[in-house]
C-alpha cells in the first residue's frame, strides 16, 4: 500500500524489459575509413543513399532492404527515425522500401533509425551525418599584436584535401609568398619579412572547394594581427613605460584652461635606483572646421582599439597645420599627485578643433580636443536615441540646435528643453560598425558626439547576452518535470507565452532543443568551426503554441553524462531556457527519516532522535547500520557513532546538551545520519533541535522620541522579562515559546552615544565627474550618557529612560544584563535607539558617490516611488536634472530643477525599471549610478492545494486529484507526476510567479557626455577653476 504524505506523491510498481538494439557503428568525424552499412540484421538491412569519407547527406535517402515480404503499411507503421517526424516512406518492392526524412538532418550528428517488431527487440541503425568543410584556427592569433616579422601565416581545416588556395586567399597590406600543405593545415609563407608595426589583415574566401566532393569553404575567413616594433630602442621604450591619452575625444569649455587625463607608468628598472621622471613635449594644432574634424577623428578610428605599435606608424599628419601651443610638461615616476594623472595645457583655447601632439622621447602620442560651450548627455538604445544639449556657463538649454547623422545625413532638432530623440538606426549604415558619429550645431557653436560600441556600456546587456540571449519581448516560463535525467530519457516540459507589447504577437509553434555542454563562442565573426561543436542542437521537437501554452516531450538522444542546455526558440529567437543533468544514476530505494521528541529542549535535558529507514512506499527497512554524527556548537560537543535499525525500521539515540558558561539565548542542535547499501548508494537526512540556554527571555526597546524634528526628544528604553515556555512550544507548529511574565526581575543598563571621527588624511580628484575629493579615515568614538537599574512589574515590564546630548553626526546604543531563574548571565549590548541617527548613519560612508536614494526596493501598483538624486548624504541643488528610466531600451525621461524625482507605479513599469539621473550643473553632466525599482507583485500569486479521492492506492488503481485555488482568475495548471526517489537525488525547485517576473535589463547601448575630461572642481555648480601648476608652457602662432 501506498501512504498519502504531505505532497502528494504516486509510487506504482511497473515491469519493464530492457531492450538491446543493434547498432552499426558510423565513422568517427575525423576518421578516414570506408564507409560500411554492415550485415542483415535480424533480416533488415537500411543503406543511405548519399554519403562520403565524413558521414551521410544531410539530404540523403535510405533504402530498407527486407529479407522478407513486407507490405508498405507495415513498415510505415513500425520505421521510425528518434527524435523526426515520422519519414515518407515509398515502396519499391516487397522487400525494398525508400525513405526520406520530412526535413533535412543536422549536420554533424548521430541519428538512430529504428524498426520496431512487435514481441521483439527493435531493430536499429545509428548513422552520422557529416560536418562542413571550415577552418579550425588561424595563425598568428586574431587581434594578436607584436608577431614576429618572419611569421608564417597558417590555416588549420577540419578536412584534408583542400584546393586553389592561392585563388581564395588575400592579405592587406599585400605580401607575396607561397603555399606549404601539412596535412590539414595550409600554411603561407611570404617571400621577405612582414613591415615592422603594421596591422594586417588575412582573408581566406567563401567558395574554397574540398577535393573529390561538394563541400565548400560556407564563409570568409578573417583575422587581424600586428607584428612587433621596427627597431630595439622603440621596443626598448615600451620596456621603459608607458604613456597614453585615456581618451580619443576630449572637450573643454571656452572659459576653462584644458586638462587631458593621461595613462602612464614608468618601469622601476633598477632596484636601488630612484624611478626616472617622464618628460613630454607636446604641440596643439588647430584642425579648422568641423568637416574637417570629422575627418581626421574618422581617421584616427581606423586604427584598431587592440592594436600597439602600428600607431607610431598611422601617425594623424601635422603637416600644413597651424600650431597654436608648444609647452613640455615632467611627470614625476613617484611621489604621484592627482594632478599627474593629466596633461595640462598653460592656457585656454578658443572655441574649435584641435589636435594635440605629444611626444616621449622618440614615441608620438595623439589625441582630440573640442573646445565646446555645448554641454552634451547622450544616451542610446536599440530602440530609440536621446540627446540632451545645454550651454555651459549660462546652463540654458540648446533649443533648436540641429544633429546631424554623420553617416546617414538625418538632421533631428532640439525642442525648448534642449531634448532630441530619433530611431537609432539612423546612427549606423551597417550592423558591423562599431563607431558613430553625431554633427551638433547649436547657433554658432559646434560639437560633435562620438559613440563607440567596442563593447555595451551595462553589466545588464551583458548578462543578457552571456546569460542565455533570452528575449525579453516575451512574459515567459519554462519547466522540465525535473532535472535529472539519464542518457536515453524522455523530458517532459510545459511553457507559457505573453507578449509584453501590443504590437507583438507570440508564434504559433516553438522548438525546443537539447544543446550542447555549455559553451559559447565569444567572437562569432572570427570564431573557428570546430568538429563536435557547430552550434546545433543534440536533439530538438517543435510544439504548438495554444493560447500562450505549449507542452511536449523530447528525447535525449544517448548523450554523455554533463550538464546540458534546453532552450525554447523561435526561429534564432531563444525565448526560455533551463538545463538538464543527465547520469547514470543509482535511483534510492529508500528513505531515511530523522525526527526528535521535542522540537526544543532546555540546556541540561535530554532529547532522543529516532532514524526511520523505509522504502518509498512506507515498507520498514531492517537491519540497516545507519552512522550519524550529533554537533552541539555552543557546548563544544560531538559525538559520531552507529546504530541498526529493529524490524520497523526505527534507531534511536539519546543525547543531553551542555551549553558553555558564556553562551545565552537559542542554540543549534544538529544530527546528521547516513547509510549505504551496495546496490543503492550513500542516502542520508538531517535534522535540528533548539536548545534554549536560558529560562527566561530578555526583549528591550528603546526609542527617541520627538514631537517635532528639530526637537531634543526624550529617550525612552523598555525591557520585557517571560518565562521560556517548552510544553507550549513542543506542543504547536508555531514557534511561540513565550510564557508569563516575570516578576521583580532586576536589569541593569546604560546608554552609549557614538560617533564617527572624520580625520582628512589627504585628497583625491575625480576626472570623470571634475571634483576634488577629501580622503578620510573614521574613528569610533563613544560616550556613557547614563546608567541605570530596573525592575520589571507584574506585566514583566522594566523601563528607563535618558535625556540626549546636545551632540549631531552619531546614534544611540544601550547595553543591558540580568541573570535567568538558574544564574546564568544574560547580557545584550549595542541594543539600537531606534530614531536616533543623525546626518551620519550606523556606521559611515567610506566614501562619496553621487547615488538615487528610495524608501524601498519594490512597490505596488498605485504607490509612489519617490528618489532623491544625493552626493553622499546631501541632496543636490541648482543647476538641471534629466530623470531616465529604461527598461528593455525603452526610455522615459523628466527634466526637473529638483534633484528630487517621484512618480507612480504602474503595471506598465512590470517587472521592473532602471532610474538613473544626470545633474547638469552648468559646467558638466555628472551621472548617478542605476536603481532598479522592482514591481510588488508579491499579489499575483494563487494559491493551489491538492486533494487526492483515497489515502491508498494499488498498482493499476485510477487516481483522481481535485485542483483548488484559494483565489484569482481562472487559470492554466500543469501536473507533473515523478518519482520521488527521483527529487530525493535532485530536488527541484519551481517558482512560477518569480521566473514570469524575472527582472529585464535596462537595454542601454551607448552612452555619451562631453567637458567629462577637464580639470575643475564643479561639485557645488559654482566653483572656478582649479589651481594651475605651472609647467613652462608658451604660446605659439605659427602660420
Amino acid at each position: 500500500m501506498v501512504s498519502k504524505k504531505t505532497k502528494i506523491w504516486i509510487s506504482i510498481v511497473t515491469a519493464f524489459t530492457v531492450i538491446m538494439a543493434g547498432v552499426i557503428a558510423w565513422i568517427n568525424p575525423f576518421a578516414t575509413t570506408t564507409v560500411s552499412a554492415g550485415q542483415y540484421r535480424d533480416g533488415y538491412l537500411l543503406i543511405p543513399e548519399d554519403y562520403d569519407l565524413f558521414g551521410v547527406s544531410i539530404n540523403s535517402k535510405f533504402t530498407l532492404l527486407t529479407q522478407s515480404d513486407h507490405t508498405l503499411e507495415d513498415i510505415v507503421a513500425n520505421f521510425f527515425i528518434d527524435g523526426e517526424p515520422k519519414p515518407v516512406i515509398e515502396k519499391r518492392s516487397s522487400t525494398k522500401f525508400v525513405i526520406t526524412p520530412v526535413r533535412p538532418l543536422e549536420v554533424n550528428k548521430l541519428y538512430t533509425f529504428r524498426m520496431q517488431r512487435k514481441g521483439y527487440e527493435d531493430v536499429t541503425w545509428s548513422f552520422q551525418t557529416g560536418y562542413p568543410f571550415g577552418v579550425v584556427s588561424g595563425l598568428p592569433a586574431n587581434q594578436s599584436t607584436g608577431v614576429p616579422v618572419n611569421t608564417g601565416i597558417e590555416f588549420t581545416f577540419t578536412h584534408e584535401g583542400f584546393q586553389d588556395l592561392e585563388a581564395y586567399f588575400t592579405i592587406t597590406p599585400n605580401v607575396k609568398g607561397k603555399f606549404e600543405r601539412h596535412g590539414s593545415t595550409a600554411v603561407f609563407v611570404p617571400e621577405k619579412e612582414l613591415q615592422y608595426g603594421t596591422i594586417y589583415t588575412v582573408t581566406l574566401k567563401a567558395g574554397l572547394a574540398l577535393e573529390n566532393t561538394n563541400k565548400t569553404l560556407q564563409e570568409d575567413f578573417v583575422f587581424s594581427f600586428e607584428t612587433q616594433p621596427k627597431n630595439e630602442k622603440q621596443s626598448q621604450q615600451y620596456q621603459k613605460g608607458w604613456f597614453a591619452f585615456n581618451r580619443v575625444l576630449n572637450e573643454a569649455s571656452s572659459g576653462e584652461i584644458p586638462w587631458i587625463p593621461v595613462y602612464y607608468y614608468i618601469y622601476n628598472r633598477y632596484d636601488n635606483k630612484t624611478i626616472e621622471d617622464l618628460t613630454v613635449n607636446t604641440d596643439v594644432y588647430s584642425l579648422g572646421d568641423v568637416e574637417s574634424f570629422i575627418d581626421t577623428l574618422k581617421e584616427k578610428d581606423k586604427i584598431p582599439y587592440w592594436a600597439s605599435y602600428s600607431v607610431q606608424n598611422n601617425l594623424l599628419p601635422v603637416s600644413g597645420l597651424n600650431r597654436v601651443i608648444t609647452f613640455q610638461q615632467v611627470f614625476p615616476g613617484q611621489n604621484k599627485a592627482e594632478e599627474d594623472n593629466y596633461l595640462r595645457l598653460p592656457d585656454q583655447l578658443p572655441k574649435g578643433f584641435y589636435l594635440i601632439n605629444t611626444k616621449w622621447e622618440d614615441l608620438t602620442f595623439q589625441t582630440l580636443l573640442q573646445v565646446t560651450d555645448i554641454g552634451i548627455y547622450s544616451v542610446v538604445t536599440d530602440k530609440e536615441a536621446l540627446v540632451w544639449l545645454n550651454t555651459v556657463g549660462s546652463g540654458a538649454p540648446a533649443a533648436n540646435a540641429k544633429i546631424k547623422s554623420v553617416d546617414t545625413s538625418d538632421v533631428f532638432t532640439t525642442d525648448l528643453t534642449g531634448v532630441a530623440v530619433f530611431d537609432p538606426a539612423v546612427l549606423k549604415k551597417d550592423k558591423d560598425q562599431t563607431i558613430a558619429y553625431l554633427q551638433v550645431t547649436a547657433g554658432k557653436d559646434q560639437a560633435v558626439i562620438r559613440f563607440e560600441n567596442t563593447y555595451r556600456i551595462y553589466y545588464d546587456s551583458y548578462y543578457r547576452y552571456y546569460g542565455g540571449g533570452q528575449s525579453e519581448d516575451y512574459w515567459s516560463t519554462f519547466q522540465l518535470d525535473r532535472q535529472l535525467y539519464k542518457p536515453t530519457d524522455t523530458i517532459s516540459f510545459w511553457g507559457f507565452l505573453k507578449e509584453r507589447d501590443a504590437d507583438q504577437t507570440i508564434p504559433s509553434e516553438v522548438t525546443v532543443e537539447i544543446g550542447n555542454q555549455y559553451y559559447r563562442p565569444f567572437f562569432a565573426k572570427s570564431s573557428a568551426i570546430w568538429p563536435g561543436y557547430q552550434g546545433s542542437a543534440l536533439e530538438k521537437t517543435v510544439v504548438k503554441v495554444s493560447d500562450g501554452m505549449y507542452q511536449g516531450q523530447i528525447k535525449i538522444p544517448n548523450i554523455q553524462p554533463g550538464s546540458y542546455s534546453i532552450t525554447v526558440k523561435d526561429k534564432d529567437v531563444v525565448l526560455a531556457s533551463s538545463y538538464i543533468n543527465v547520469e547514470d544514476y543509482v535511483k534510492p530505494a529508500y528513505t531515511i527519516e530523522v525526527t526528535s521528541d521535542k522540537k526544543g529542549v532546555k540546556n541540561g535535558d535530554p532529547v532522543t532522535f529516532t532514524f526511520k529507514a523505509a522504502f518509498f512506499e512506507g515498507t520498514p527497512v531492517a537491519n540497516l547500520n545507519i552512522n550519524y554524527n550529533i554537533n552541539f556548537y555552543s557546548g563544544n560537543q560531538y559525538v559520531e557513532s552507529q546504530v541498526i535499525t529493529d524490524k520497523d525500521g526505527v534507531a534511536k539515540v539519546s543525547f543531553i546538551p551542555d551549553a558553555n558558561p558564556e553562551v545565552q539565548g537559542m542554540q543549534s542542535l544538529s544530527v546528521y545520519a547516513r547509510a549505504q547499501l551496495p546496490e543503492s548508494g550513500e542516502i542520508s537526512a538531517s535534522h535540528n533541535v533548539t536548545v534554549f540556554v536560558n529560562d527566561i527571555y530578555v526583549q528591550a526597546q528603546a526609542t527617541l522620541e520627538k514631537e517635532q524634528e528639530k526637537d531634543q526628544g526624550e529617550g525612552k528604553i523598555k525591557i520585557q522579562v517571560n518565562h521560556v515556555d517548552l510544553e507550549k512550544y513542543n506542543s504547536s507548529d508555531e514557534n511561540d515559546y513565550l510564557g508569563g511574565p516575570v516578576k521583580g526581575k532586576s536589569i541593569q543598563g546604560s546608554v552609549t552615544w557614538n560617533t564617527w571621527e572624520r580625520i582628512e588624511v589627504g585628497k583625491y580628484y575625480d576626472y570623470i565627474n571634475k571634483v576634488t575629493y577629501p580622503r578620510y579615515d573614521y574613528k569610533l568614538r563613544t560616550q556613557t550618557v547614563r546608567t541605570f537599574t530596573a525592575e520589571t512589574d507584574a506585566e514583566g515590564v522594566a523601563t528607563a529612560g535618558f535625556t540626549p546630548l546636545d551632540e549631531k553626526d552619531g546614534y544611540y546604543t544601550v547595553s543591558i544584563q540580568t541573570q535567568d531563574q538558574s544564574g546564568r548571565t544574560i547580557r545584550y549590548d549595542h541594543i539600537y535607539v531606534s530614531g536616533s541617527t543623525r546626518s551620519m548613519g550606523y556606521y559611515p560612508y567610506s566614501y562619496d558617490y553621487y547615488y538615487l536614494e528610495k524608501e524601498k526596493d519594490q512597490y505596488k501598483p498605485g504607490e509612489t516611488v519617490a528618489l532623491t538624486y544625493k552626493f553622499g548624504e546631501k541632496a543636490l541643488e541648482g543647476g538641471k536634472f534629466l530623470f531616465v528610466k529604461a527598461a528593455r531600451g525603452n526610455l522615459e525621461w523628466d527634466i526637473l530643477d529638483s534633484s528630487k524625482l517621484e512618480f507612480t507605479m504602474t503595471d506598465t513599469y512590470a517587472p521592473n525599471i532602471y532610474v538613473y539621473g544626470v545633474w547638469f550643473n552648468n559646467r558638466v553632466n555628472i551621472v548617478s549610478r542605476q536603481e532598479m525599482i522592482q514591481y510588488d507583485y508579491r499579489d499575483k500569486k494563487i494559491k493551489l492545494t491538492a486533494q487526492t479521492d483515497k489515502e491508498t492506492y494499488r498498482p493499476g488503481d485510477t487516481v483522481t486529484v481535485k485542483l483548488s485555488a484559494e483565489k484569482g482568475p481562472s487559470a492554466f495548471i500543469n501536473i507533473s507526476l515523478v518519482d520521488e526517489a527521483l527529487f530525493a537525488l535532485n530536488d527541484q525547485y519551481v517558482n512560477t510567479l518569480d521566473r514570469l517576473y524575472r527582472s529585464v535589463s535596462s537595454g542601454l547601448v551607448w552612452e555619451y557626455r562631453s567637458h567629462a575630461n577637464s580639470g575643475r572642481d564643479v561639485a557645488d555648480g559654482t566653483a572656478g577653476e582649479r589651481e594651475e601648476s605651472q609647467s613652462g608652457g608658451i604660446v605659439a602662432n605659427d602660420s
